[in-house]
């Protein structure tokens, strides 16, 4: 039962994040860039993978079982989420410019090492936990 506390806190983490931060931009007046409602559906599938996480944690007591059932399916659901809202809000949407490809290259190269260094450090412990 107590596996199932730090997903659920990541979970509540995310989605207030999310929804501040779509608060901001909304309060801003600004229009949103292309992207800006999938990036936004995603944030909110991790965090409903993650409550989906600590419920199943919860139930199963197996956490191998519940990342890789309910992150996926959080995120998939989220991306779906994240389609759907960019094709509804598609007329207000503005091109992206050379500063935004820039700031979201960065961005993707940033996810992209924090992923790499995640899964050598799981690599690191499985071989040298034995």
């Amino acid at each position: 039962m107590s596996q199932a506390v730090i997903p659920a806190i990541a979970a509540l983490l995310i989605a207030l994040a999310t929804w501040q931060g779509h608060q901001r931009a909304m309060a801003s007046g600004e229009r949103q860039t292309q992207g800006y409602y999938r990036g936004r559906g995603l944030a909110w599938g991790l965090a409903a993978g993650l409550a989906i996480d600590a419920l199943l944690v919860a139930l199963t007591d197996s956490s191998l079982l519940a990342v890789v059932v309910s992150v996926p399916l959080g995120l998939a659901g989220g991306a779906l989420l994240g389609w759907l809202w960019e094709r509804r809000h598609a007329g207000e949407l503005r091109p992206l410019n050379s500063e935004d490809l820039e700031m979201r290259r960065f961005a993707v190269a940033l996810g992209l090492g924090a992923i790499v260094l995640g899964v050598l450090a799981v690599l690191g412990i499985t071989v040298f936990s034995r």
